[in-house]
């Protein structure tokens, strides 16, 4: 299932201006081909703009936040995506390196195997996939 940029524009409460410029970083999963299309947008790729989001407010370059995109798309993190099996899922990012896991904790511990990290941004991305299907309708009780 796709959305249109009016569609992504409310279930992040943002207007389409908005979607169109966040979708220039994260990209569409149908792009727009020419003038008069439309772009689709799949359920992650409305995760990844509300983290780019968050990415962005930290001060994090876009050069960066389209790499750590990349590398999470590649990292096959089902909790992207609408049926994604798990909610807790944190993006923890610390200069040029990243990690992703299940808590704030794991994602942090795995990132600092790789050196010391003198500052990190953690970023909630199953509190964004829980906030965004709860707009749709589709909010799941992560207390099962």
């Amino acid at each position: 299932m796709g959305y249109v940029a009016h569609e992504a524009a409310e279930l992040l409460d943002r207007t389409s201006e908005e979607i169109a410029r966040l979708g220039q970083i994260t990209g569409a999963e149908v792009p727009a081909d020419g003038k008069g299309y439309r772009a689709f947008y799949s359920f992650a790729n409305l995760v990844e703009m509300r983290i780019t989001e968050e990415l962005t407010q930290f001060g994090v370059p876009r050069k960066h936040i389209q790499r750590y995109l990349t590398a999470l798309r590649n990292s096959h993190m089902r909790w992207l995506e609408e049926d994604g099996a798990e909610l807790g899922a944190w993006l923890v990012i610390g200069g040029e390196k990243w990690a992703a896991g299940s808590t704030m904790t794991i994602a942090l511990g795995t990132l600092q195997l790789s050196g010391p990290i003198v500052s990190f941004v953690a970023i909630d991305a199953g509190a964004i996939k829980q906030a965004i299907l709860r707009r749709n309708g589709d909010a799941v009780d992560i207390g099962q």
